[in-house]
């Protein structure tokens, strides 16, 4: 399957959503982005990219709507996604969020690759690679 890429938008005004997101990581009120903002800015930047702003809001009251964010947009990439798999993806996400970090990204990642969403499994793979050396698991 190809990758559906991001909604075409002028370089400048994709590395202006970059900095704002990471911009939005570094503020006080880290829970200043709305549903409806998020709704708005993460479909401005590549699907991969939104998920590692989403694990970095893991904790945070921005995570959950980030989430079904993320997950319309996976259902944009993956075009054959059926109905079980996009239950699935709902609840590994939920578990990315919650208590069980690990299994929710081991299960995402399956289904990226599944999908053939290369840039997203690479993403978790850094992640889970990343709090295994930091004693996460």
């Amino acid at each position: 399957m190809t990758q559906i890429s991001t909604t075409s938008v002028r370089p400048q005004a994709l590395a202006a959503v970059r900095r704002e997101f990471r911009r939005s990581r570094r503020l006080a009120d880290r829970g200043g982005w709305s549903a409806r903002r998020l709704r708005e800015q993460l479909p401005r930047v590549a699907l991969d990219e939104a998920l590692e702003i989403l694990l970095e809001w893991r904790g945070e009251p921005r995570f959950d709507a980030g989430a079904v964010a993320w997950h319309s947009r996976l259902a944009e990439h993956a075009p054959q996604l059926t109905l079980d798999d996009a239950e699935r993806a709902l609840r590994a996400l939920e578990r990315l969020g919650g208590p069980s970090p690990e299994v929710g990204a081991l299960a995402l990642r399956a289904l990226c690759e599944r999908y053939r969403l290369e840039a997203p499994a690479s993403v978790l793979d850094d992640w889970l690679t990343q709090r295994q050396s930091f004693g996460g698991f």
